[in-house]
């Protein structure tokens, strides 16, 4: 049976490809600093879930010598988080990954890396290719370490590529969402659909001009096993997500209609929000083209299907 450990899995993504490999019979490790909820653990066996960092290079050293494939999500997410503490950030995303990889390269196994498409910047192009040029702000500006920091692992992976074989997939995945992800850290759909729950003014930042795309979480994990398992995808880059462009202001929009909410919507400057010196990016949509020709994968929910298992998931679980 062919083996699979996730890093990071007890997180939000992680939860849903943890899921999805149990479901396909794949014989699954985890590790992670956090206790994966019970929604999780219960596709677990008893010695499957293993406490540990990613910065722990010989906990990971011996964890992926026993697997097939890694699947490195381990990272520190969310905007909040990374504006909060920006030296734990740093520190997980790239001593961590490097920590990984040097072992999957070590034991000639497999990774598929989940990145992010905050390695872009501030994107000058629309939509945005695997190949396009990335532009930066300054470095005094923290907003921009997490995409930095997301690059460099891919740095490392085409440098462990060329000079030990390393066998990898970077898939740059596009605002990931969907049930059980939590609002705390600046993840705005179950932000905002928590609030339209509760009938609490909907809060966007800015003027609600800027856009993301928004893929469901189920379609990224199904995206992520895929790439795992197709021998095409070695060494190459992939965008993962929707293309169905948005404004904030129409998201909040859309989610008091889907979900029948008196909400009304009340506007947050970003100095509010994030702090002084905050940087925006104003569009983010993924050209998708490359991922479909290699393993034939597109989205297959919708926005309103996002909305409404983000709702059904903070009614049972009020308090995530």
């Amino acid at each position: 049976m062919k083996s699979f450990l996730v890093t990071g899995g007890s997180g939000f993504i992680g939860g849903a490809l943890i899921k999805r490999l149990a479901s396909e019979d794949i014989k699954i490790a985890l590790v992670d600093p956090e206790t994966p909820p019970p929604a999780v653990e219960v596709f677990l066996s008893e010695d499957s879930y293993v406490k540990g960092s990613i910065l722990d290079a010989e906990l990971i050293d011996c964890l992926v010598s026993e697997c097939s494939v890694v699947i490195h999500l381990g990272a520190e997410v969310g905007l909040f988080r990374v504006l909060d503490n920006q030296l734990r950030g740093l520190d997980t995303n790239v001593l961590g990954t490097r920590a990984v990889l040097d072992s999957v390269a070590l034991h000639r196994k497999k990774v598929i890396i989940a990145s992010s498409s905050e390695v872009y910047g501030q994107p000058s192009l629309t939509p945005i290719a695997e190949e396009s040029p990335r532009t930066f702000g300054p470095t005094s500006v923290a907003r921009w370490s997490y995409g930095e920091s997301k690059a460099i692992g891919e740095f490392f992976a085409h440098a462990l590529s060329k000079e030990l074989g390393l066998r990898f997939t970077i898939a740059r995945l596009f605002n990931t969402v969907g049930p059980g992800q939590t609002g705390a850290y600046g993840m705005v759909v179950p932000r905002m659909v928590g609030q339209a729950l509760r009938g609490e003014p909907i809060t966007v930042f800015g003027d609600g001009s800027q856009t993301r795309c928004f893929c469901h979480v189920d379609d990224v994990s199904r995206a992520l096993i895929d790439l795992a398992e197709s021998p095409d995808a070695v060494g190459e880059t992939v965008n993962v997500g929707s293309q169905v462009e948005i404004s904030i202001l129409e998201l909040a929009e859309r989610i008091i209609n889907v979900l029948g909410s008196s909400s009304k919507i009340t506007f947050v400057p970003y100095d509010q929000a994030y702090g002084d010196g905050f940087a925006e990016t104003y569009r983010r949509v993924p050209d998708i083209s490359k991922i479909e020709s290699l393993i034939g994968w597109r989205p297959q929910k919708t926005l309103d299907d996002i909305i409404v298992d983000v709702a059904e998931y903070l009614r049972v679980n009020p308090d995530a």
